[in-house]
């Protein structure tokens, strides 16, 4: 087989099908309507004389007020991992 034959074959087989890329996914989180309110509570935990009273049951149950609706504080943790704040509450 030449290599013309090769490619004449390739494009007859792939013709057919044009390959179109997959759409991306954007995953959200109904916590990142509440982004801004965790990087101020971030932001007074670091500059905070206690840090200990600020922790991530606290911010859900203050979420929680706010917005109406309950998150596990598990959530919240994952929450600001994604959104690269909780390397501030080390």
């Amino acid at each position: 087989m030449t290599f013309e034959v090769v490619v004449e074959q390739l494009a007859r087989r792939y013709a057919v099908f044009p390959v179109s890329p997959a759409p991306l996914r954007r995953k959200s989180s109904s916590l990142d309507e509440h982004l801004d309110y965790m990087r101020r509570f971030t932001l007074r935990r670091v500059y905070a004389e206690s840090p200990r009273e600020y922790s991530l049951r606290r911010l859900a149950s203050e979420i929680e007020i706010n917005s109406g609706r309950r998150y596990s504080a598990d959530a919240v943790k994952d929450a600001l991992v994604r959104h690269k704040l909780y390397q501030l509450w080390r």
